[in-house]
């Protein structure tokens, strides 16, 4: 008995009314005789209630394609062999609803081999319970018909082809423009026999070609041209054959392979179809392939191929074109001239108007962090009022509340820059604040050659480290917590301090807390602002020691 492959695909009926485009190779592997192993099953009868087909083929089988829907015809499917010499279709029905179906299979369109059959059972066999035959089909196209009974409206009908794709016959290739007419309404009257006839003619439009052949003709570009047009002499399964196009520049080969192209049928059989324009814009040797495809291809072993070649070239410019460019090229020069005086007039004015962009900017950013900033503050303080609350420490939180108050306003001022006087007097009242809740002790010390009234720094610059110092690191130790803060000059800088004795922590560590974090952008956006005289953050930790300076160099 001969080694036969199985070959068939899946098809579910209710995904099959798509396009087509070009046959996929099916992988061929040994028959083994159970279902398992095969690689696809064809459907017949209701999409509800279908029954499967399976197809094998002899080993000589060559090539094998998916199930495809056959465009020319409803409810007809197409699938294609190379090679094969004999093939086997069986199917998995209930042997007692064997009488409920029929099949028919004819081959090359008119010789009968099965007509109205029922399909016969076999026994012992756990994958096929019918047969429905075998067959001879060395170059010749099959058809099987299968339905149930009664409904052979439903039933479907598959192609099985099995003879060789030959090469299309080129009738004609052109590129096409289309030259746009008169498109008003042309009126003619005659006068016969008294009797006046008048016809009214509207022409939209004309066209006009240029032939292309086998030869590689040279091609003069024109980007009006509107498609190329292809026409071949009748051909047989044309939905198989796909349309490869390769251009050459130099040593720079591109192909472009189209699918789903549209061939449309005249009156005597030949068939026609249009390429897009924009496969043809660039200059180049061009090379159109109409080939059969099954399977993927290489594009430099097409078999079975139509080609037409061409080279596409710039035409040669005339006077009126020259003239032109020269006119453009004079253009573009005082174009540039114009462009270099206007660099340079401007060149200081966006030096500067740079500067103060990324002024600006930096205030906007830094308007952001200090947006942060409030918030942060003001959610912790009322954390604070409402954990005195909690304590029952009614008269704590009232004055923890008037401060707080008054605290709220300097901090929702929204100044940028404030006096070291007012600085002093929000961080007074924010310990004080803190005071109530864990009872510590401050202080404050200002260096005696600073008029605090006169100097300005920017709001609220010290304040999220000292409310740092009392969340993390004195909070806990109540009374024996100690804070204190130095504004001190040092010649031409303003440098300020804060210092507390909690249990210190590690400063290449990087932690969690917000304000300390936003303190940091916030410092970091001011030095672009003040670039003459930057910021400078320093932070020491050691056992029961945390200082935290921030110098103002030649701020003073």
């Amino acid at each position: 008995m001969k080694n036969y492959l199985a070959i068939i695909l899946l098809f579910i009926a209710s995904s099959c009314f798509g396009q087509i485009g070009g046959m996929k190779s099916v992988t061929l592997n040994p028959f083994p005789g159970h279902y398992q192993n095969y690689i696809g099953i064809m459907i017949l009868g209701y999409n509800e209630s279908a029954e499967p087909i399976f197809l094998s083929a002899d080993s000589a089988t060559q090539k094998a394609s998916e199930m495809l829907i056959y465009p020319a015809k409803p409810k007809t499917f197409f699938f294609y062999l190379e090679g094969a010499r004999q093939i086997k279709l069986r199917a998995n029905i209930a042997q007692d609803s064997l009488k409920n179906y029929r099949y028919s299979v004819i081959a090359d369109d008119s010789i009968v081999l099965a007509k109205e059959l029922t399909p016969a059972a076999i026994e012992g066999n756990r994958m096929f319970s019918a047969d429905l035959g075998t067959y001879d089909i060395a170059n010749k196209k099959l058809v099987l018909i299968a339905y149930k009974v009664g409904d052979r409206a439903n039933g479907r009908e598959t192609i099985i082809y099995n003879k060789k794709l030959n090469p299309v016959s080129l009738i004609s290739a052109q590129l096409i423009k289309e030259i746009r007419a008169n498109e008003k309404p042309v009126v003619e009257k005659k006068v016969e026999n008294d009797t006046i006839t008048t016809t009214t003619t509207i022409v939209t439009k004309q066209s006009e070609g240029v032939n292309l052949d086998v030869q590689g003709r040279l091609v003069p570009m024109d980007a009006k041209r509107s498609y190329a047009e292809i026409m071949i002499d009748p051909t047989e399964n044309i939905f198989l054959y796909q349309i490869l196009i390769k251009r050459q520049e130099g040593d720079n080969v591109e192909t472009t392979l189209l699918d789903n192209q549209n061939w449309i049928a005249d009156t005597y059989g030949n068939l026609t179809t249009h390429l897009d324009i924009k496969n043809f814009l660039k200059p180049g040797k061009y090379e159109i392939v109409i080939f059969p495809r099954v399977g993927k291809i290489d594009v430099n072993k097409i078999e079975n191929a139509v080609k037409i070649n061409f080279e596409m070239r710039k035409p040669a410019l005339s006077n009126k074109e020259i003239g032109l460019y020269a006119g453009l090229v004079f253009l573009m020069l005082l174009l540039v001239f114009a462009v270099i005086i206007v660099t340079i007039k401007r060149k200081n004015k966006r030096k500067l108007l740079a500067e103060q962009q990324q002024k600006e900017l930096a205030k906007t950013q830094l308007a952001t962090v200090r947006s942060q900033l409030n918030p942060h503050f003001l959610f912790n303080a009322l954390a604070g009022i409402q954990n005195l609350m909690n304590q029952h420490k009614t008269d704590d939180a009232n004055r923890y509340l008037a401060k707080f108050a008054r605290l709220t306003r300097n901090v929702l001022d929204n100044k940028e820059l404030i006096s070291l006087a007012d600085e002093k007097a929000l961080l007074d009242d924010y310990l004080q604040m803190e005071q109530l809740r864990f009872g510590f002790a401050y202080q404050i010390n200002i260096d005696p050659q600073l008029v605090i009234a006169d100097v300005e720094i920017p709001a609220m610059l010290l304040q999220p480290f000292v409310e740092n110092a009392v969340k993390h690191g004195i909070a806990e130790m109540e009374e024996a917590g100690q804070i204190s803060i130095e504004f001190t000059k040092q010649n031409e800088n303003l440098v300020l301090t804060v210092k507390d004795n909690g249990q210190g922590f590690d400063t290449a560590k990087s932690y969690e807390g917000l304000g300390l974090q936003l303190s940091k952008n916030r410092i970091a956006l001011l030095n672009t602002i003040y670039k003459q005289t930057p910021f400078l953050l320093h932070l020491n930790g050691r056992a029961n020691e945390t200082t935290i300076t921030i110098t103002l160099t030649q701020w003073l």
